[in-house]
This record gives C-alpha cells, structure tokens and sequence, in this order.
C-alpha cells in the first residue's frame, strides 16, 4: 500500500511539473522586436562634443530647409553630444541640428541611404557658424 501511494505522488508530482513547465513555456513574453534607430554624435568645428543640440528631422531636404512636417519630436544632445531617435523607418532621413546661431546647415544633414533595418544607425554631424548668404538682385536691368 506503501509503494502504491508513494507511486501514486510520484506521478502527480511529475505530471504538475511537467505541466507547469509547459505552461509558463507558453506565457512566456517573446522577445521585443529589434527596432531601426539613428543615432547622432554632434561636435563643433574643433571636434568637441556639443551637448544640448536641438536636432529635427523630416522626410524631403525642401521640408528641412522650409522647417515643416517634422517628423518626430525634437531631440537634443546629452552631456557628450549624443542622441537617438528609435522606432524609425527603412526610408532616408533629413535632419536640421541647432544650438544657437550654430547649425549644420553647410555641412551633413541625410542619411547617405535608407537606414539599415533593425540596427542603429550612426551619424556624425558638425555644427558651425559658417552661413550661406543669398544676395538675390532686385534690380529690373541686367
């Protein structure tokens, strides 16, 4: 009787186990999804980290220039000049990055390519006071 009650747990034992194992095999959480980011390292004309730079970015060059349909919400660099915005698109990127009078408008502002999928994308972007000065002639001879 012994033996056949200590066969008996045994079997209840090993079923709830086997059991459970499976179950919480089943709930478990599947991994998170990889996600496609670009990351940005923004620096000065003289190679040092800019923190606190405002960068924007849009679809079209035109939508950056004219400063409409921003596609995400504004990021700004941390205190070593870093930043990201994840959960993008496989598509190519415009950016505009700011501090003051500084922007990086003579210099690196798309993507060369369509961001690589699930990966993080990196730029290095300068930001300088050098402008592009546009002198239009209003004059009505040649």
């Amino acid at each position: 009787m012994k033996v056949l009650l200590l066969f008996l747990a045994t079997i209840i034992t090993l079923t709830t186990i086997n059991f459970c194992s499976k179950k919480d095999a089943k709930t478990s959480a599947p991994p998170p999804p990889a996600t496609t980011s670009l990351a940005f390292i923004i620096k000065n004309d003289l190679g040092n980290t800019m923190p606190n730079v405002s960068v924007k970015l849009y679809s079209s060059h035109s939508d950056m220039i004219k400063g409409v349909n921003q596609l995400e919400t504004t990021q700004f660099s941390d205190s070593s000049g870093k930043l990201m915005f994840t959960d993008l698109s496989h598509t190519k990127y415009y950016w505009l990055a700011q501090k003051g009078h500084l922007n990086n408008t003579n210099g690196k502002f798309t993507t060369d390519s369509l961001l690589n999928l699930n990966a993080n994308n990196i730029v290095s972007v300068n930001i300088s006071d050098r402008q592009t000065l546009l002198i239009e002639s209003a004059a009505s001879y040649p």
